[in-house]
């Protein structure tokens, strides 16, 4: 798995200005960058290598982005400052196991 790790290193650029543009501002499109990187590393296995990696990431990032929007929480969690909770807390606990849960505001 260290050419999936190479390999996604190697997308960064293109994904953090994909989620920046997606997102209107760097905080926030960093937050998105940042669970889609975490997303992408606890699902690597499901890429197949028939679709570019490029594709299958800027796609995960996209559906990350929609749902946020799509459940209205998008423009409410910018205003309300938890964002970065919406997209990457989910992943940290999951990492973090219990000890994750006892902290979901992550700064």
């Amino acid at each position: 798995m260290k050419s999936f790790k190479k390999d996604l290193a190697n997308h960064i650029p293109d994904l953090s200005n994909y989620s920046q543009v997606l997102c209107g501002n760097e905080e926030d499109g960093n937050d998105l960058l940042s669970a889609t990187i975490a997303q992408a590393l606890e699902q690597q296995r499901q890429w197949s290598g028939q679709t570019p990696l490029n594709v299958w990431l800027f796609r995960m990032m996209y559906r990350q982005f929609l749902t946020a929007s799509g459940k209205g929480s998008l423009s409410r969690e910018r205003r309300e400052g938890t964002f970065r909770d919406f997209f990457i807390a989910p992943y940290f606990s999951k990492a973090l196991g219990s000890a994750g849960k006892r902290h979901t505001h992550i700064h």
